[in-house]
């Protein structure tokens, strides 16, 4: 029985579209690398990333000035409010009596001045009486008014730190709010690159809760000082020894207004272009 030729077998067809298929795909990561690599080497000529970038807001603590027990705590965390609704309201029955003890007493001041208002040296001790009430009263009243904790901005509930029966001191924190609205990306950049940033420089930022899309920013402002000058535990290094470690600057950068909703704390990744 005669011997088919060499590379004339039946099974050398898909021998051959297999080295074929993996020659394409060996073909196409090299393409793939290449790309990838010069893209790479080409952004890090034009642009500057950053990956130690976060969204930043301004936390409000909400707290009070009297100490008093919780009687009322109307929101949770997640809760939007609006300036000056009600965060949360101390007792406030003992202070209400007192002040109508002092408007009481203010009253009959008034009654006696109109009854003696022909001896001069007795009606005057009694206006002098009159605005001393006066004067206690509307410290009573914002003592009673100061019971009544508000939000001191439009915006959201963070987190509520109390709850209700307990007794809280004067300048406890209740709660943090902040403004939605008024975000931020603050980027901590390398030393050996804040050279190459400007304000008004165009950002690219990366949200990583939203991967694939893409948000757009300026550079606001640069930091004057890195942040480790702001450590609350300096190092200091009285042996002699000294390891250089790259320091970081930050960077403040405005995002512009979009329909997603960031969150201060959410990470980032910033691009920023430093062609311009």
């Amino acid at each position: 029985r005669p011997r088919p030729a060499p590379g004339t077998g039946p099974g050398m067809m898909p021998r051959i579209r297999r080295r074929l298929f993996q020659g394409l795909v060996a073909l196409a990561m090299v393409a793939a690398g290449t790309w990838f690599g010069v893209v790479e080497v080409r952004q890090r000529f034009t642009h500057v990333h950053e990956t130690d970038a976060r969204v930043a807001g301004d936390l409000v603590t909400v707290s009070g000035r009297m100490a008093g027990l919780l009687v009322e705590l109307p929101v949770e965390s997640g809760d939007r409010v609006v300036r000056g609704q009600v965060i949360a309201r101390l007792d406030a029955r003992v202070e209400a009596l007192l002040l109508d003890q002092l408007e009481a007493q203010l009253d009959a001041a008034r009654a006696e001045r109109a009854r003696l208002d022909v001896l001069d040296r007795e009606t005057d001790a009694l206006g002098h009486r009159e605005a001393e009430l006066r004067s206690r009263i509307e410290q009573q009243r914002l003592d009673v008014a100061d019971r009544t904790i508000r939000s001191p901005i439009d915006g959201v509930v963070d987190r509520v730190f109390a709850r209700i029966g307990e007794y809280v001191r004067p300048g406890q924190r209740l709660a943090i709010v902040h403004d939605p609205k008024r975000v931020w990306i603050e980027a901590n950049v390398k030393e050996t690159q804040i050279r190459k940033l400007a304000a008004g420089q165009p950002v690219e930022v990366r949200v990583d809760a939203w991967p694939g899309e893409a948000l757009r920013g300026r550079v606001r402002s640069i930091g004057s000082a890195t942040t480790g000058s702001f450590a609350l535990l300096p190092s200091p290094n009285p042996s002699g020894n000294f390891t250089k470690i790259t320091q970081r600057i930050p960077v403040r950068i405005d995002v512009e207004r979009s329909g997603r909703r960031l969150a201060p704390g959410m990470m980032v990744e910033v691009y920023v272009d430093v062609r311009d």
